[in-house]
């Protein structure tokens, strides 16, 4: 859900000399909570109070590129998910800073089905490895590693994103309710 003066904050940040710029996600479900495991395993990094600045990778959900930067780094890989990520990478590569406008944001819809929920993750988490390995040009070595350690994903991850929520200050509750399903 985009509000009305989204397209004119993009346009006020690329005037700046942004090229690719991105902001935060609301959750557009808030009274769900499988809705709110989606949201904050998702988007955690992009929620309301993410500091202003370079980031390291901006979400296709609230997202504006230079046309000439996304041909220059091949625009979106067809693969499926995990393209905004591989972009991200790739326009990072070059030299290209991803700025994040706390001004600019959008409230994303989110899955609120248990199972669709769980079934989505286990398919974005296993392309997003499948990305890393291909982007970042893995040696069996490391994918072996990453591999074996692989089981330690769930806590690590779960742990990221409290630190973010407490850090941040916002939904808390939501995610102390929500965070059985956030470590699945």
């Amino acid at each position: 859900v985009v509000p009305r003066d989204w397209v004119a904050r993009i346009m006020v940040a690329h005037d700046t000399g942004n090229r690719v710029v991105g902001g935060g996600l609301r959750n557009a479900n808030p009274q769900s909570y499988v809705g709110w495991a989606y949201y904050l395993s998702a988007f955690a990094r992009w929620m309301p109070g993410t500091p202003p600045g370079p980031i390291a990778d901006l979400p296709t959900g609230c997202l504006a590129v230079d046309r000439s930067l996304l041909v220059e780094c091949g625009g979106f890989p067809e693969r499926g998910y995990s393209s905004d990520t591989a972009f991200s990478l790739r326009a990072r590569r070059r030299g290209h800073t991803l700025a994040f406008d706390v001004g600019i944001e959008v409230s994303h819809r989110n899955i609120d089905r248990l199972g669709t929920f769980i079934r989505n993750r286990l398919v974005r988490g296993w392309a997003f490895a499948c990305m890393r390995v291909e982007e970042e040009e893995f040696t069996t070595v490391r994918a072996v590693v990453f591999a074996v350690l692989a089981p330690f994903l769930p806590p690590l991850l779960s742990f990221r994103v409290a630190r973010l929520v407490f850090a941040r200050r916002r939904h808390r509750r939501e995610f102390l309710l929500a965070s059985p399903l956030v470590f699945v």
